[in-house]
């Protein structure tokens, strides 16, 4: 439980991450109990004599007090509505460092909201919400799960034996301007780290500086991305190479 106390402890803060088992752990208890608390409510409700035989005939009688007669039924009504308010804030809060821990900003879930709860953007919420904590040191601070494990290096050195010069981008998908980045007026550059395979497909892509709502499209799209052979002496091997994405203030993206 100490998991769960530690959501409600860390009320409204925002900052620092959060791992799969604080935030899920928190939401898990706070429905069991919620289920408890309406169970409890509808069976106050619907053994209240009053709500079974109401007496209809008496004017003096409102609506309200067909219930109200029960001693336990405010009690009740106003802890299951009392707690659902308290418990939103640090809900909240807790969602955002666990978004934070698999490298979103928690403006990833304000994009959520803006799309409309689609099908799609609810899976892909989902599964950052249930993604392992990834581990070393990020913007935000050190995993908590991993808080000893060092940041993963990008390439191994036998694959830095490669021209960058010799590639060229065969197929290409632009990033797409995120609208809570339009609708809060954030633009700027986003650099990157790409390493591709022998066959020329990006393996893997590393966000080496650049806000997080923005890294994330355009890291999303450079992952579609496709070069060339990179050739030394007639053999394949694999490259690296540096991306550099702008976003304009005027709504525009140009990739360097």
């Amino acid at each position: 439980m100490k998991w769960y106390f530690k959501a409600w402890k860390q009320y409204a803060d925002t900052k620092g991450r959060a791992r799969r088992k604080e935030f899920w752990t928190f939401h898990l208890v706070n429905f069991i109990i919620l289920i408890a608390l309406a169970i409890i409510f509808i069976t106050i409700t619907i053994n209240d004599p009053n709500f079974k035989n109401p007496d209809f005939d008496n004017p003096n009688r409102s609506i309200e007090g067909l219930v109200y007669d029960n001693n336990l039924y405010m009690p009740v009504s106003a802890t299951l509505f009392f707690f659902q308010l308290a418990a939103f804030v640090p809900g909240w809060a807790v969602c955002v460092r666990r978004l934070h821990d698999v490298g979103r900003s928690g403006l990833s879930f304000m994009d959520y909201l803006f799309s409309h709860y689609s099908p799609g953007t609810t899976i892909r919420m989902l599964n950052l919400l249930i993604s392992d904590s990834h581990p070393g040191e990020n913007y935000w601070g050190l995993s908590p799960k991993y808080p000893e494990a060092p940041n993963l290096p990008l390439y191994n050195e036998s694959d830095d034996k490669s021209g960058a010069q010799q590639l060229a981008l065969i197929q290409k998908v632009d990033p797409v301007y995120p609208e809570i980045a339009k609708f809060t007026g954030l633009s700027g550059t986003v650099e990157l780290r790409v390493k591709t395979n022998k066959e020329g497909a990006v393996t893997d892509v590393r966000k080496v500086s650049g806000h997080p709502i923005l890294a994330e499209v355009s890291m999303a799209a450079v992952r579609q991305w496709r070069y060339s052979q990179s050739l030394i002496n007639g053999e394949p091997v694999t490259a690296k190479i540096d991306v550099c994405i702008n976003f304009l203030p005027d709504g525009t993206v140009k990739v360097a």
